[in-house]
């Protein structure tokens, strides 16, 4: 009986420490998966609460689990309180999942009821433009967020990039110099500085100009060397160039400051996999499972399995795919 009331002690004073409103502030301080144990419990005595699912909905969408958001998203989605933010997410999640037809049908729904609901336009507009069917209508909806709100960042960015898209070289220029005034009055954040230089030379390369676009490039790694939008354009660009080579050195350079980044390394290796450079994509992933960090060995060891795959070393593979098992069992312990 004393187990008991201890237990029941015990798990009172857990839940006291993961109240509603902590919780809330986990969120506000962007500690979504702090949230995730807490919310479970909650949600095991109220299943039903929309509040709790929305939360619930949100924190797997923001770390990394849009598939698995939604069904609490759609539970929050029935009380009229909390549809509309539900929706959004909602139709973040569709994105993120590149269901870009059930997106732009969230969007349509979220904007029966508030015609101006920025975030459900950028929802609605992104997906057209991964569609690539109708970038004109992806435009308007850029255009139509930025007579809400002429300071909004992200649509001013998204429209320089939907204008070159559609090859509106004039406007696109005007566009850039415009968000690159826009990025230093509002002392933008460094990733999306790093966009803006990012679309600054991709514009260049569009036009032909690839002395400017080299040097555009140049210049944005030096300030933003590990930025990952900017380091993946930069690769596509010299990919497109033939400069594979160099592309492979821009990767290799970023690792050497990232080590633990297992998503660069993995790309790396499979870009030597394809090109059968089986002794360096090998020395690559051995540094890999040598890492302290687990997780990233293991991801390493995953990643060799591939590499034996294509070599046509089933044994190795297997292997190499369950030490990657053992090592992420031995990491979560």
């Amino acid at each position: 009986m004393g187990l008991c009331l201890l237990f029941a002690l015990c798990v009172s004073g857990c839940q006291d420490e993961a109240s509603l409103d902590e919780i809330r502030r986990m969120h506000a301080q962007n500690r979504f998966a702090a949230s995730l144990e807490p919310l479970r419990v909650r949600l095991v005595a109220n299943p039903d609460d929309p509040e709790l699912n929305y939360l619930y909905g949100l924190t797997l969408l923001e770390t990394g689990s849009p598939d698995t958001a939604i069904w609490s998203l759609r539970k929050a989605a029935r009380s009229e309180k909390w549809a509309r933010a539900s929706g959004i997410r909602l139709g973040q999640a569709a994105l993120a999942t590149q269901e870009w037809e059930n997106a732009i049908a969230i969007a349509n729904q979220v904007l029966e009821s508030d015609p101006e609901t920025i975030e459900a336009l950028l929802i609605r507009a992104n997906a057209r433009l991964e569609q690539k069917t109708d970038p004109s209508a992806a435009l308007e909806d850029f255009e139509r967020v930025l007579d809400i709100d002429p300071t909004h960042l992200d649509a001013h960015a998204a429209k320089v990039a939907t204008l070159i898209a559609i090859g509106d070289v004039d406007e696109a220029a005007a566009g850039i110099i415009r968000l690159e005034e826009l990025a230093i009055a509002a002392n933008a954040q460094p990733d999306f500085r790093a966009r803006v230089c990012t679309i600054a030379a991709l514009f260049a390369s569009e036009r032909g100009l690839d002395d400017e676009a080299d040097q555009r490039f140049s210049d944005c790694r030096s300030e933003f060397p590990d930025n990952r939008t900017l380091v993946e354009s930069y690769v596509g660009y010299l990919d497109e160039k033939g400069r594979v080579d160099e592309a492979h050195q821009v990767l290799r350079a970023t690792l050497a400051r990232n080590a633990d980044d297992s998503a660069l390394r993995i790309s790396l290796a499979r870009r030597l996999i394809s090109t059968q450079r089986f002794d360096e994509s090998a020395q690559l992933l051995e540094e890999g499972t040598k890492r302290p960090d687990l997780a990233v060995a293991s991801d390493a060891w995953a990643a060799f399995a591939d590499h034996y795959a294509a070599k046509g070393e089933l044994s190795q593979a297997a292997d190499a795919y369950q030490k990657s098992l053992n090592m992420r069992e031995e990491s979560t312990v």
